[in-house]
């Protein structure tokens, strides 16, 4: 069960089913080649997840171990890093560690970053840096903000700058009611680990998060500034979608939302500055749907209700590179049904949405969950139900390789 399991072939644009092609009359739609990238060797509950994927389509993620302890873990196409392709590869056991990890994002030179419980972590998650293209291999087990001891933390992405840009979340002096602060942070790779830079967050806020991060100049960080941890609230309409960037001094930038009773969150930023997220509805109480911002200074745009129903919760998680014409590639999720989602915008500025079941192969026999990341060239990757012989439906980490895409 080390390899991957199996691949089935999506639908060409023009031949899929007429049901699909009557739900998406106006969009051009991609189809897709699905590959299952199975799980690691002798694990006793066969589960992997995908969290990102580069521009050389290596990705990473999660997979079970033995103990069924879930462990950060790399799987490439392509053999790289002296690393053999198509199976997972445990970060974890590679970084000398045995306890619970998991990778949330990769950049072109092979640095991986995530949450790692260390042997001297006393059970909590430290922000993790794993660098696969070092000889030999390296990590980097990142600390707290200035002046303060080493707590939990992890961090969520990091871009392709020299040297590279991590950001994240750690613990912060302070709490409310008991529970720990955490606040958004950034670490610029190869600097002291124990002094991170706190991004900081809105007035009477006590939590902040970072969640993205760009190649721009000065990199810009989306993220979330919140008092969730102290709020006692269903809807959580405190939620403030927010863009940091990284000049001489911090600057900290509210997006707009659908007004000052709702909420936001940002999850992605790409080069151009697009951000997507998920913003509360100004028609459906307390639901969340998928979100794009042009800018740091537009009003979201609700991609939530594209191809979906206005009552839908949805979430949108990455955002690809803008193309030549400012065609976009927009994943994540329609949460309502646990579809896997993919939102497009064309040359000509007009938005499609599909559902990605529609638009692979009936004989995959899988449901697709949750999109995750997207590459340049449109591959995507997330998560999926997949039935294991013996053990049922589990979830697996999937790839969505394009048969055609419009460009």
């Amino acid at each position: 069960m080390n390899a991957r399991i199996g691949r089935c072939r999506g639908a060409l644009f023009g031949v899929l089913p007429l049901a699909v092609l009557a739900a998406s009359a106006h969009a051009q739609v991609a189809g897709y080649d699905v590959i299952d990238l199975g799980v690691l060797p002798a694990s006793t509950d066969p589960k992997s997840g995908a969290w990102a994927i580069n521009d050389r389509h290596e990705i990473v993620g999660w997979a079970t171990d033995a103990s069924a302890t879930s462990h950060a873990a790399i799987w490439l196409y392509c053999e790289n890093y002296g690393l053999a392709a198509g199976v997972w590869h445990d970060l974890t056991i590679l970084g000398g560690e045995s306890d619970q990890g998991e990778a949330f994002d990769i950049n072109m030179s092979g640095l991986i970053v995530g949450r790692q419980m260390v042997s001297t972590s006393s059970g909590v998650f430290r922000a993790f840096i794993w660098d696969v293209a070092s000889s030999p291999f390296a990590t980097t087990e990142l600390g707290t903000f200035a002046g303060g001891a080493t707590t939990s933390g992890f961090a969520t992405a990091i871009n392709d700058s020299d040297p590279a840009i991590v950001v994240g979340t750690a613990q912060a002096p302070g709490g409310c009611f008991g529970t720990q602060r955490f606040e958004a942070f950034s670490y610029k790779y190869g600097d002291s680990t124990a002094a991170l830079t706190l991004l900081g967050s809105n007035s009477g806020d006590r939590y902040s998060a970072g969640s993205g991060v760009n190649n721009a100049l000065p990199p810009q960080i989306s993220g979330r500034s919140t008092d969730e941890h102290c709020q006692n609230s269903i809807c959580r309409d405190d939620h403030d979608a927010v863009v940091w960037e990284l000049a001489p001094s911090t600057l900290l930038t509210t997006l707009l939302d659908n007004g000052e009773e709702f909420g936001a969150q940002g999850w992605a930023i790409n080069d151009a500055g697009h951000i997507v997220g998920f913003a509360h509805s100004a028609t459906a109480s307390c639901e969340w749907q998928a979100a794009y911002w042009e800018t740091a200074a537009s009003t979201p745009l609700n991609i939530g209700v594209i191809g979906l129903p206005a009552s839908a919760e949805s979430r949108a998680f990455r955002i690809s590179e803008s193309g030549p014409m400012g065609e976009v590639t927009v994943v994540g999720d329609d949460h309502s049904d646990l579809h896997a989602y993919r939102w497009y915008r064309d040359d000509a500025g007009t938005w499609s949405g599909a559902d990605l079941n529609d638009l692979i192969s009936p004989l995959c026999d899988c449901t697709l969950t949750e999109a995750h990341d997207v590459s340049s060239a449109g591959w995507i990757v997330g998560d999926g139900f997949v039935n294991v012989p013996g053990f049922g439906a589990r979830t697996h980490g999937v790839s969505f390789e394009a048969d055609y895409m419009p460009r």
